[in-house]
């Protein structure tokens, strides 16, 4: 009996839970594979115009998300990305401490008499790397539509205009 109570509980937990998540679905059009990425998840967006907006996502409705106070069609989107704010920040950072440190190491051997021949590789690396490490990489996947993603953005319904009892005349 018990059991029966726990799993009849786990029931309406679970349904109750899942009700009024607004984020985006993404799903592959000929492969059983499916996402959802819930709303104010910090994302990438590429658009056929050639825009990339990086940013948190809000959904408005079923066919439009803004990010960065920039309206954007549902139509509009090439390819979501999903975009953390830490994993960005450490591999951005993690990359520029490179080389930034191949320059100091180039820098000490030029002190230290070593002729420009040899040195002006390792600049040059640096100044590659933290090139690299400005662009900021993204390491986490693409899902474009080209590739047979298909994009569905969903919003929670808003509430009804009701009367709050402190709002009476």
């Amino acid at each position: 009996m018990t059991s029966k109570l726990f799993y009849f509980w786990l029931l309406i937990w679970a349904s109750f839970s899942c009700i009024g998540q607004a984020g985006i679905y993404i799903e592959h059009a000929n492969k059983p594979k499916s996402i959802f990425i819930e709303k104010n998840k910090r994302l990438y967006i590429r658009t056929a115009a050639g825009g990339a907006y990086k940013g948190y996502a809000q959904i408005i409705d079923s066919t439009h998300i803004q990010i960065l106070n920039h309206t954007l069609n549902i139509n509009e989107i090439v390819s979501i990305q999903k975009n953390n704010w830490l994993i960005s920040f450490v591999t951005s950072g993690i990359i520029v401490y490179i080389g930034g440190t191949l320059f100091w190491i180039a820098s000490i051997y030029r002190l230290l008499g070593e002729s420009l021949k040899n040195t002006n590789p390792i600049f040059a690396a640096s100044a590659v790397v933290c090139y690299i490490g400005l662009k900021s990489p993204r390491f986490q996947r693409s899902y474009k539509r080209n590739k047979g993603w298909t994009f569905k953005f969903i919003a929670t319904p808003s509430p009804p205009n009701s009367v709050l009892p402190n709002d009476r005349n």
